[in-house]
């Protein structure tokens, strides 16, 4: 793993994010120079454009974004890297509403219960139980079924992008 820090962060990448080699207990990492230099520059540049238009899309599709820009396999390091960079410059928030795991549990009790007085010919109405625990909560049914997991990191909304250049990257 190997830290360095910029402008009062801590940058991290870990060890299958980077190229070099250690010696003596030091890491030492290769520069980047001329073209391949000039290629990376342009690399981030394309994420950092992309990521630019994303504000308010959740984490996954961020990611999967990203990770949809065709890389050369010799880049393939150096660009999951910059991803990773330029993701823990970003904040990402969870939706505001009523907590995750405890409209979970309301729809998942209320659905056992349902369950357990039901003939085993008879079939669970999933709508009616969701409309029920969302007319609780005093929210929609659209609302309920966003929030049930909005507490897992990748649901959460891209609320702020870095606006590093690609060299600060």
């Amino acid at each position: 793993m190997a830290s360095a820090r910029l402008e009062g962060e801590v940058v991290v990448l870990t060890a299958d994010l980077l190229r070099g080699t250690i010696r003596s207990g030091r890491l030492y990492l290769p520069p980047i120079k001329g073209k391949r230099r000039r290629e990376m520059t342009t690399l981030a540049q394309s994420y950092s454009a992309l990521i630019e238009v994303m504000e308010g899309v959740c984490r996954d599709e961020v990611v999967d974004a990203l990770r949809s820009i065709e890389l050369p396999s010799r880049d393939r390091i150096i660009g999951l890297g910059l991803q990773k960079l330029l993701l823990d410059r970003c904040e990402f928030l969870m939706p505001q509403g009523p907590d995750p795991r405890q409209l979970r549990g309301d729809l998942f009790r209320l659905a056992a219960k349902v369950r357990a007085s039901l003939a085993d010919d008879e079939v669970m109405d999933r709508q009616a139980l969701v409309r029920q625990v969302s007319d609780s909560h005093g929210i929609t049914t659209e609302q309920l079924e966003s929030l049930l997991y909005a507490d897992l990191k990748g649901t959460h909304l891209l609320a702020t992008v870095p606006h590093d250049t690609p060299e600060q990257l």
